[in-house]
C-alpha cells in the first residue's frame, strides 16, 4: 500500500467517499396501445422512468433477447480481445493497441478484467441500444476503478439546464458529461440521443407479437378443438337422451351439441365431429414471422434469412453479414470514443490530477462478426 501511495497521488480521501445507490425500481408496467403511446411520448420528451422499465420487459421476448445478444456479444468479444494486455508478464498483441504513458498502460492492463467486465459492458450496450444512451458511475474500490451501469428508471433530462437528473438514495443528482464520477455513452450526441433508442420501434413489435399470440390462442380455443355432434333418434325418451349426452360430455372438456334426427330414414344413435374446413391460422403465423423479421432488421440491420430462394442465397447472406459487421463496427467506434473522451481522462484525473493525456484506445482493423 505504501508503494501505491508513493506511485499515485494522495487522493484516498476522495476515492473513499463511496458510490451512489439507486432506489428500488419496479419491473412490470401495463402494456396496451394507449399505454405504449404515453410511454413513448414521455420518452421523446426526456422522461425515461417508464421507457427504461419497458426496455426490461422487452427482454421477455426470446427473439428480441437473441438478436440483442448477437449484436452485443460481437461488440464485447472484439473489445475485450482486441487490446494489448499483460498476462503473466507477457504482452499479447491483438486488433487494438493502447498508446500512451507506459506506467498507466501497465495500470490499465493490471485492472483490465475489473474495469472492462463482461457484465458492465453488456449492460452499457443494452441500455444504449434500447434507450439511445447509457449512464454509468465510475466507482473506486481500493484504488481499482469499476464501471457501474445505472438503471434509467428514475432519470430524466432537464432541458433548461442541459443535464440529466437522477434520483439516488441520497437525493436528486445532476449529471453532465464533465462530471468526473460519471460516464455518458451514446452512438450520437448526448443531447436528444434518446430519440435513437430502439425502444421506440421494438415496443410496437413487442406489443403486436403479444396480441398475435393472444389472438392465435383464442382462435385455437374456439376452432382448434372440434365440436361433438351427438345424433339422437327423434322418438327417444328424455331420460335416455340425457344419459347419452352426459356420457359423451365426460370424454373431455369440449362441448357436446345434441341433435335430434327425425324418422325419415335417419333413425339411430351416432356421434360425429364438426371441424373447421379452412386453414384460417395462416394470418397469425405470417404476422408473427413478419414481426420476427422486423425485430431482426431493427437490431441487426438484417434478418439473416435467404428470401431470394436457392439462387443468390449465398450473395444475400454475404450482404446481410456485411450489414451486421458495419453495425458492430459503429458500436465499437462509439464505445472506444466514449472511453477515450470520458472514462480514461476521468480515471487519469483521479490518479494524476489532470484530464489531459495521450493514453487512448485505437481500432486497428474492422472486426469480423459472428452470427448467433
Amino acid at each position: 500500500m505504501e508503494s501505491e501511495k508513493k506511485y499515485y497521488p494522495q487522493i484516498a480521501k476522495k476515492l473513499a467517499q463511496g458510490s451512489y445507490s439507486q432506489r428500488y425500481i419496479g419491473f412490470n408496467i401495463p402494456i396496451s396501445p394507449t399505454d405504449l403511446a404515453v410511454i413513448l411520448s414521455s420518452h421523446c420528451q426526456g422522461q425515461f422512468q417508464r421507457s427504461a422499465i419497458l426496455s426490461d420487459q422487452l427482454l421477455s421476448d426470446g427473439w428480441i433477447a437473441t438478436c440483442l445478444n448477437t449484436r452485443i456479444s460481437n461488440v464485447i468479444n472484439h473489445f475485450r480481445n482486441g487490446f494489448v494486455r499483460t498476462i503473466e508478464g507477457e504482452k499479447v498483441f491483438c486488433k487494438y493497441e493502447i498508446v500512451g504513458e507506459e506506467d498507466l498502460v501497465t495500470y490499465i492492463n493490471n485492472h483490465y478484467d475489473c474495469l472492462f467486465s463482461v457484465k458492465s459492458l453488456s449492460q452499457i450496450q443494452r441500455t444504449n441500444i434500447f434507450l439511445g444512451f447509457s449512464l454509468s458511475q465510475i466507482v473506486w474500490d481500493n484504488w481499482v476503478p469499476k464501471i457501474k451501469p445505472w438503471h434509467l428508471g428514475q432519470t430524466y433530462w432537464d432541458q433548461a439546464r442541459q443535464v440529466f437528473v437522477t434520483q439516488t438514495t441520497e437525493g436528486m443528482l445532476d449529471i453532465g458529461e464533465e462530471d468526473v464520477d460519471w460516464m455518458l455513452h451514446s452512438n450520437s450526441f448526448i443531447e436528444r440521443s434518446w430519440l435513437t433508442g430502439l425502444v421506440r420501434s421494438l415496443a410496437g413489435y413487442f406489443l403486436n407479437r403479444l396480441l398475435a399470440d393472444r389472438d392465435w390462442g383464442r382462435h385455437n380455443t374456439v376452432h382448434g378443438l372440434p365440436l361433438k355432434l351427438a345424433y339422437i333418434p327423434d322418438t327417444v325418451d328424455p331420460q335416455s337422451e340425457s344419459d347419452f349426452t352426459d356420457s359423451l360430455a365426460q370424454l373431455s372438456a369440449e362441448s357436446v351439441i345434441p341433435c335430434r334426427r327425425g324418422p325419415m330414414g335417419q333413425e339411430g344413435w351416432d356421434l360425429k365431429l364438426l371441424e373447421p374446413q379452412s386453414n384460417s391460422t395462416d394470418a397469425f403465423r405470417l404476422k408473427i414471422e413478419q414481426i420476427r423479421e422486423d425485430i431482426a432488421v431493427a437490431i441487426l440491420g438484417q434478418n439473416l434469412t435467404t428470401l431470394a430462394g436457392d439462387r443468390g442465397s449465398y450473395a444475400s447472406a454475404e450482404v446481410h453479414m456485411d450489414t451486421l459487421q458495419a453495425i458492430v463496427h459503429s458500436d465499437l467506434e462509439a464505445l472506444i470514443e466514449t472511453f477515450n473522451q470520458q472514462l480514461l481522462p476521468k480515471i487519469l484525473f483521479r490518479l494524476t490530477g489532470t484530464k489531459t493525456s495521450c493514453l487512448k484506445f485505437t481500432l486497428k482493423q474492422q472486426p469480423m462478426v459472428q452470427n448467433g
